[in-house]
């Protein structure tokens, strides 16, 4: 699981077009607040690698997994790319995180379906 806080950071996505919308959505955030970004007040971003992570709970303050989040429909917003979803989730009042999740990690069909009839096309 990548943690991405930083610009030097999206360098480390592997996946293209993922690289790509984090970028921009930080591009964003930085053009919106010069010279300020601050991931606590203004969101951060995570991008899972492996299955296992879909039930891992320390990356978003151990109060939900992944798997729960979207299995719940516990998030404010959900994209659907070609070949991964993007995730808005609310930490607190003032803490949110954006998710990417490969749809390759996503073999559970109770997932796929929440996807299919959440997830719109970014």
């Amino acid at each position: 699981m990548l943690t991405i806080k930083t610009e030097a950071d999206v360098a480390r996505i592997s996946h293209p077009l993922m690289r790509q919308v984090v970028e921009a959505s930080l591009s964003r955030i930085l053009a919106d607040h010069p010279g300020f970004y601050e991931p606590a007040g203004h969101g951060w971003f995570m991008v899972l690698e492996d299955s296992s992570e879909l039930d891992e709970t320390s990356a978003l303050h151990g109060q939900f997994s992944v798997r729960q989040i979207i299995r719940g429909q516990g998030f404010e917003w959900m994209g659907r790319y070609a070949d991964f979803i993007e995730l808005v989730v609310a930490l607190n009042d003032s803490e949110a995180v954006a998710v990417y999740v490969p749809l390759a990690l996503l073999q559970d069909a109770d997932l796929m379906a929440v996807i299919a009839v959440a997830g719109v096309p970014a």
